[in-house]
């Protein structure tokens, strides 16, 4: 496998190597309240699913006008060529609770997290008049080229995705590979972009060699090996040296990567801004994914979904997507299980504490609450349309569960599959009850009234959970610990009083929960 010595001395990405892609911008930026909507459905007409065939020249172009990144032809031609190649990358394989074709594509992913980034810089309070500066701007626009480009070392394919991960952990993320795919990939793609007539053909060729020699054409990692994918790496490599590129594009590529370990690598790069930059645009692309992943996954008809961070992106549109959504085909999130809900959190949480760290002007700051409170408001809109009750203890998936899926996954006719979904629901529902009755005598046991219960208990519900994370938006909680508020030992003392927020709970629990359970609170 490809790994950094750990030797290499770590490196501060400086403003000239960052100069090539992130440029002075010529006019200040400015976003309405509609910008997230309407560019949103932009990205969308241009590259979402229903589309049949993607044109992300025309989505760099038009991001590239409305945000003002300044990026010149030469850049997005090449972006546009690793986005095309990236489009092959599907996301959510595995994954239960969403159908294959709704689960989104690396590429469109990347481009909705530049818009999502842009729209919590907006939230932020940067764009006003009196807070534009060239710092600031250079921030936001560091920020949306992170975002364009932090995917693409998948683009042979996502060598492992967040739920097969949540399936098999024994499965890794591979960073390191994912860089060396990136560099090697996105140095082709400036040589085709550069080429006099551009030369998209030959960096597709190129795309398809790759993959095909590296194992990864059908079946991702679980084709080949990372040991394999790196020998062929390798080569590739050797190949590339034999026909360097001419300064300019090196300087991109290099830009590029600097950007890319900010993101992906950021045991390589030192400095505060350049970790900040680096956090903020996980934390992003986490969201998106996320927000994906709720908008298009089977929820329950009788849900109410919450609308916190995007009321305007979603309520006009939500009825008319959900309709499309398949009815037998997956499992609704009601009986999303406790692991996969947990890994869920993490995902979303685990970088905040590093954003306050690392945040060291206004502006940063200001950033970092921004996106602390677009995380606390995605995760109360998730747990709205999941489970009703939490177990906060499983270090693994259900045995049972693993084993259901791995026979999904192998699955040949559609009534097998069928089969094996609805069995996949009667274990979840089974452990969900149980679920429940564990949270009952969690109370029971309580010295206190169970309402005023300070501290979270080793199941618990979904109605206290969002009060403690409605009390962690009121009071601006700015995160310690990687560990998310849902699986902290102890309740942060200025969050105890999550309960004064919540709707009045029953002191005795019907015998089966409603699909509101302890309801979240009004101010909702």
């Amino acid at each position: 496998m490809l790994k950094k010595d750990p030797s290499d001395p770590q490196i501060t990405p400086t403003e000239e190597v960052l100069a090539p892609l992130v440029r002075p911008a010529v006019d200040r930026l400015v976003l309405n309240a509609a910008f997230y909507a309407n560019t949103s459905r932009a990205v969308v007409d241009c590259c979402g699913h229903e589309v049949g065939t993607p044109d992300y020249h025309s989505v760099l172009d038009m991001l590239n006008t409305r945000l003002h990144l300044g990026l010149d032809a030469l850049d997005r031609t090449a972006f546009s060529l690793m986005l095309t190649g990236l489009s092959n990358s599907r996301r959510f394989a595995g994954e239960i609770h969403i159908d294959s074709v709704q689960g989104e594509n690396s590429a469109a992913h990347s481009c909705h997290a530049v818009v999502l980034g842009n729209e919590i810089v907006r939230r932020a309070g940067l764009l006003a008049p009196e807070r534009a500066s060239a710092e600031t701007d250079e921030l936001r626009r560091s920020i949306s080229i992170g975002c364009f480009i932090h995917d693409m070392g998948e683009i042979l394919g996502e060598l492992s995705s967040l739920a097969q991960r949540n399936a098999n952990h024994s499965l890794e993320e591979l960073p390191d590979i994912e860089r060396e795919i990136f560099r090697i990939t996105l140095s082709e793609a400036y040589r085709a972009a550069s080429a006099e007539p551009s030369d998209p053909a030959t960096f597709y060729a190129f795309v398809r060699e790759l993959r095909d020699r590296a194992g990864l054409s059908k079946h991702g990692i679980a084709g080949t090996s990372p040991e394999a994918v790196a020998g062929v790496l390798k080569e590739f490599s050797q190949r590339q040296e034999t026909s360097p590129l001419d300064g300019r594009c090196r300087a991109a590529v290099q830009a590029a990567l600097m950007l890319y370990d900010m993101a992906e690598l950021k045991g390589s790069v030192t400095g505060a801004r350049p970790l900040f930059i680096g956090n903020a645009v996980k934390v992003v692309e986490h969201l998106q994914g996320l927000r994906h992943f709720m908008r298009f996954a089977k929820v329950d008809r009788n849900r109410i979904r919450l609308h916190l961070f995007s009321p305007e992106t979603h309520t006009q549109t939500a009825e008319g997507l959900q309709n499309a959504a398949p009815t037998r085909e997956t499992v609704p999130l009601q009986y999303v299980s406790s692991r996969r809900f947990l890994n869920n959190v993490k995902y979303i949480e685990k970088e905040l504490p590093r954003l306050f760290q690392y945040a060291s002007s206004p502006e940063e700051k200001s950033l970092a609450g921004a996106l602390r409170d677009a995380a606390y408001q995605t995760q109360i809109e998730w747990f709205s349309i999941s489970r009703n009750f939490i177990d906060r203890t499983p270090t693994s998936e259900l045995s049972h569960l693993v084993k259901l899926q791995t026979q999904l996954g192998s699955a040949d006719s559609h009534s097998e599959k069928i089969a094996i979904l609805r069995d996949l629901e009667r274990l979840l529902d089974l452990q969900i009850m149980k679920d429940r009755e564990l949270f009952r005598k969690g109370h029971s046991r309580a010295k206190e009234d169970p309402r005023s219960v300070s501290q979270l208990l080793s199941v618990e519900s979904r109605g206290r959970i969002v009060a403690l994370y409605q009390e962690a938006l009121h009071q601006g909680f700015e995160p310690k610990s990687e560990t998310p508020l849902l699986l902290l030992d102890e309740v942060p003392a200025e969050l105890r009083g999550f309960l004064c927020r919540s709707a009045e709970p029953s002191p005795v629990l019907p015998p089966r929960p409603s699909l509101d359970d302890m309801s979240p609170p009004a101010s909702l």
